[in-house]
């Protein structure tokens, strides 16, 4: 796990964050000690990391439901690393967008 506050960058592939994420932008992933409802995080499910999906549901017991912005589910999950705090667009889009409000 990332420790609060910490920061990491990593590049997106696939399609199923669009519009929202494009494949091979660059994503800067930030610690927090609480995650709301479609913040986008780098996670684990059912041992698999998912590097940029949607918090779609919380629960207690649960933790976060995962799931992409094409509507697929991948599942729950207590391990969240880190949300999404700024997308930097492919160098062929050439945008930058900061994801907190």
């Amino acid at each position: 796990m990332l420790a609060e506050g910490l920061i990491i960058q990593m590049q997106a592939f696939g399609g199923s964050m669009e519009p929202l994420i494009s494949s091979g932008s660059i994503l800067t992933f930030q610690a927090f000690e609480h995650y709301q409802i479609n913040d986008i995080v780098f996670c684990k499910v059912e041992g698999n990391f998912i590097d940029a999906h949607k918090i779609v549901e919380m629960n207690e017991a649960k933790g976060y439901l995962i799931g992409n912005n094409k509507g697929k589910i991948n599942g729950w999950t207590k391990s969240v690393f880190g949300k999404v705090i700024e997308v930097q667009a492919p160098p062929s889009h050439g945008s930058v967008h900061n994801t907190t409000s």
